[in-house]
């Protein structure tokens, strides 16, 4: 019997929908049959919690909410259940190795903070781009020397740094990052990101905490996601759905590869008639 259904957003929940907090019609629908059916509703998200709060608003569902890719869970009530950053050490060393590839290999970086603060470093070429993306939905911030020494002391805390590269070097700079800062949790998230999070810090880590939380088991969890940070959320919960569009290696890992969170819930509702 599966008790809760999670969900990443971008590529997932959020697809092929009017904005970036609204799901389509039919995603909606199927998320109120799973709540009309007392299944528990989360999403698994590498945005700042904030953003879960429009996504909550425009569905009128209560969401438990994993944020930051992990670093952030949260109920339904909004209470704080976990919450990690990256080691101040950590943000020093990471900074000095990303502007030493800063032009070349990076288009920009940057550090969210606890402070629901949004620091940039962008490229000139990428920075109309950039401005445009983020100023308008985020709390934005060009990161300065000013702001560098501020993140270093107590006053702002970095859940993460996401690192913005080509399609085809983010492999690369996965690679050599995991190797030269092993103590972080370092992914590949989106179709031209790389991201660092902070120590044993995952998704799939943070779904265990709000299991844990709820007293449910990883036997009677669903998590469907199409990025490679959702992954560690597939290996955690029995029921693991990939979206079709995913890239090949995501899909392999998945118990069920489905069009849409709506195609997921209605197998979810299938398994849950046979169990009865």
């Amino acid at each position: 019997m599966i008790k809760i259904f999670i969900s990443d957003l971008d590529g997932t929940l959020i697809y092929k929908a009017r904005n970036h907090v609204r799901p389509n019609q039919a995603n909606e629908k199927a998320l109120n049959e799973l709540k009309n059916n007392n299944i528990k509703l989360a999403v698994a998200t590498g945005r700042l919690e904030k953003s879960i709060y429009e996504v909550e608003r425009n569905l009128k569902i209560p969401l438990y909410k994993i944020s930051v890719n992990g670093a952030v869970v949260s109920d339904i009530n909004n209470k704080l259940i976990h919450e990690s950053f990256l080691k101040k050490s950590a943000v020093r060393e990471i900074i000095k190795k990303l502007e030493k590839k800063y032009m070349k290999d990076i288009y920009f970086y940057v550090l969210v903070t606890d402070k629901s603060n949004n620091y940039f470093r962008p490229a000139a070429f990428v920075s109309r781009f950039v401005n445009f993306l983020y100023k308008k939905r985020f709390n934005t911030k060009y990161l300065t020397r000013g702001h560098l020494r501020l993140l270093l002391s107590d006053s702002e805390k970095v859940l993460k740094i996401n690192i913005g590269t080509g399609k085809e070097k983010k492999y690369s700079l996965l690679e050599e990052m995991q190797k030269e800062f092993f103590e972080s949790e370092i992914f590949i998230t989106g179709s031209r990101s790389v991201e660092v999070g902070p120590e044993n810090n995952s998704k799939g880590s943070a779904v265990i905490k709000l299991l844990e939380y709820l007293d449910i088991s990883p036997d009677e969890a669903a998590y469907i996601g199409d990025s490679y940070n959702d992954l560690p959320g597939f290996k955690v919960c029995k029921y693991s759905f990939a979206m079709a569009h995913a890239e090949e290696s995501i899909k392999e890992q998945a118990a069920f590869v489905v069009k849409s969170v709506a195609e997921a819930t209605d197998k979810v509702m299938e398994i849950n008639r046979k169990s009865e």
